[in-house]
C-alpha cells in the first residue's frame, strides 16, 4: 500500500494533489497524453499526409486488441465511439423496445444509463421500470429481478453505482434476464479499469464504458462490447459514412452494414483520444486488472477502518455486503456540511467529489496509504476546526 503500482512520471497530477476522485475524472496517464498530442501535432504539421484514409479506417484496431484482452472477448465484438452516452443511445434505438415491452433499471443509476431509454419511451411508449433505493442509495438486487417479466426487453444497470459504489451481480441479473428473453445492457464506466470483468462469464449482452474515469484517459472516447450474435441482429440507431462495409466507397444510394461491432462506428471523431485510450489500456493490461483490483481493495479496506475510528461519520457504501463494495467509498459527517468539507479538502490539495450531498472517495492504482492518511488527518482537523468555531459562535450568541 505504501508503493503505488504506477509513478508520478506516469501521472504527473499526483505530484500536486492527493487525487481521490477517479469516479469523477481521473488524472490522465502521461502515455495517453503523449499519444494524443503526437497525433494532434502531426495534423498540425502534416495535415492528412500521415493520417490518411488507411490510417483513419484502421484507427480503432489497436484499441480493440487491448479491450479484447481486458474484457475477454473477440476483437469483432468491440466498437469504439466518442462517449458512453452516444453508444448507449445508438444501442437503445437499435433495440427499440415496443409499446407492450418494458425496460428495467434502477433509480440509483447514473442518469445517462437510463435517459436514453427514457427518450426512446417517449416515442415507442415502452414502460420504464426503476428499482427503488434506500437511504444509503442501496438497491436490493431482488428489487431489480422482481421487475423483470416476459415483456421485459432490456435490463440496463450501472455495474458499479456512482453514488455509493455498490457492485451489481451481473451474472445473476443476466441469468434472470435471459430466462425472460431480455437483453442485458451494462454501463461499466465506474468499473472498467478498476474491477475485473469477464463478459463471457457474467454473460452480459452489451457493456459500455467511457474513457476518462478509471481508464485514465482524456474525454472524447468510449468502448463497447456487444455479443457477436447481436451484431447482425441490432441495427444501430446512429448512421454515418463509416456505417457502410466499405467506408470509402462513398455512395449515398446504398447502405450495407458491417456484420460485426464495427457497424456501431459511424462518424469521424477526435481520433487522438482513441490513440490515448489505447496507451492507457496497455498500461492497465500490463499491470494486470486483477492486480489493480487487489491493490485498490487493500487501500479501500484501510480507508474504511480509519473512517470507522472517527466519530460522527456515517458510511453509506455497502461495506457490510460481501462482494458489493468497490473502490468508491461514500460517507458524510453528521455535524459538518459536506460542501464545507469538500472546500476545505481542496485547500489541502485533496480532490474528492460531492455526490448527492455525500463525500465520495474513489481510490485507484496511483494512490497509496499516505494519501489515505492525509485524507483522514485533514478530515479530523476540518471537523475539529468547524466544531470549535461553531461552539464559539453559539457561546457568543448565548451571551447576547
Amino acid at each position: 500500500m505504501n508503493k503505488c503500482l504506477v509513478t508520478s512520471n506516469d501521472f504527473p497530477a499526483i505530484r500536486n494533489y492527493t487525487m481521490l476522485s477517479a469516479a469523477n475524472v481521473s488524472p490522465t496517464f502521461k502515455g495517453a497524453e503523449e499519444a494524443i498530442c503526437k497525433w494532434q501535432k502531426d495534423l498540425l504539421e502534416n495535415g492528412p499526409v500521415n493520417f490518411n484514409d488507411d490510417a483513419e479506417e484502421n484507427v480503432f484496431k489497436p484499441l480493440k486488441i487491448e479491450v479484447s484482452k481486458l474484457l475477454n472477448c473477440d476483437i469483432d465484438e468491440v466498437a469504439c465511439g466518442s462517449s458512453a452516452t452516444e453508444l448507449i443511445n445508438s444501442v437503445a434505438w437499435g433495440i427499440y423496445p415496443k409499446s407492450y415491452e418494458n425496460v428495467v433499471s434502477c433509480e440509483a443509476s447514473f442518469p445517462s444509463t437510463v435517459y436514453p431509454w427514457t427518450r426512446l419511451s417517449l416515442h415507442s411508449k415502452c414502460e420504464i421500470r426503476l428499482a427503488k433505493y434506500d437511504d444509503n442509495f442501496y438497491t436490493n438486487i431482488n428489487d431489480i429481478l422482481e421487475l423483470i417479466d416476459n415483456n421485459t426487453s432490456v435490463v440496463t444497470v450501472s455495474h458499479i453505482e456512482f453514488t455509493n459504489g455498490q457492485i451489481h451481480d451481473l451474472k445473476k441479473i443476466s441469468k434472470v434476464a435471459h430466462e425472460n428473453n431480455a437483453l442485458v445492457v451494462v454501463d461499466a464506466t465506474q468499473s472498467t479499469g478498476c474491477y475485473p470483468i469477464d463478459v463471457k462469464e457474467c454473460d452480459v449482452d452489451i457493456l459500455i464504458s467511457a474513457s476518462y474515469k478509471w481508464l485514465c484517459c482524456s474525454f472524447g472516447s468510449a468502448i463497447m462490447y456487444i455479443k457477436k450474435k447481436l451484431c447482425k441482429e441490432i441495427c444501430p440507431g446512429l448512421f454515418g459514412f463509416r456505417s457502410h462495409k466499405d467506408m470509402w466507397d462513398c455512395k449515398a444510394n446504398r447502405l450495407e452494414l458491417k456484420e460485426n461491432a464495427d457497424r456501431f462506428e459511424f462518424a469521424t471523431m477526435h481520433f487522438g483520444s482513441i490513440y490515448g485510450l489505447t496507451e492507457s489500456l496497455k498500461l492497465i493490461n500490463n499491470i494486470g486488472i486483477c492486480n489493480i483490483f487487489e491493490y485498490n481493495l487493500s487501500l479501500t479496506k484501510y480507508l474504511i477502518s480509519q473512517l470507522q475510528n472517527l466519530e460522527n461519520i456515517k458510511i453509506i457504501s455497502p461495506i457490510w455486503k460481501k462482494n458489493e463494495c468497490s473502490s468508491i467509498i461514500t460517507f458524510f459527517v453528521t455535524n459538518v456540511p459536506t460542501e464545507h468539507i469538500i472546500y476545505k479538502f481542496l485547500e489541502k490539495k485533496i480532490v474528492v467529489t460531492n455526490r448527492n450531498n455525500f463525500i465520495r472517495v474513489s481510490i485507484h492504482f496511483y494512490n497509496n496509504i499516505h494519501n489515505i492518511d492525509h485524507l483522514i488527518n485533514s478530515l479530523k482537523f476540518i471537523i475539529d476546526q468547524y466544531t470549535f468555531i461553531h461552539h464559539i459562535k453559539n457561546y457568543q450568541n448565548s451571551k447576547l
